[in-house]
């Protein structure tokens, strides 16, 4: 779908540090009360997860995201706690994929 593991790579550095900045900046914003905050950024990384990840980590992103628009601060944040391993671990995947020769 990228046309080449070079076109890939470029992609996925932007993904890096997208990532990078919004896993912790939602857990901050949650912290903070913020749930239009939260959901901007889930926006973000919805739109970006389905042209690389599985099936079921794109389900994920898109039910919190849609839950963020109209459920409380504290459903949010517990859902938020569980879904955020999995978005780490595609973090750290994506930061190995970048790192190779």
């Amino acid at each position: 779908m990228m046309g080449s593991e070079a076109a890939l790579k470029k992609i996925l550095k932007t993904v890096e540090v997208s990532l990078s900045g919004n896993l912790p900046e939602i857990a901050q914003t949650l912290v903070n009360g913020d749930v239009v905050g939260a959901n901007r950024l889930l926006h973000a990384i919805k739109g970006y997860v389905p042209i690389f990840t599985t099936d079921a980590l794109i389900a994920e992103v898109t039910e919190l995201e849609n839950l963020s628009k109209t459920e409380s601060v504290d459903k949010v944040g517990a859902l938020y706690k569980q879904l955020a391993p999995r978005l780490e671990g595609l973090l750290e995947e994506v930061r190995a994929f970048v790192a190779q020769d």
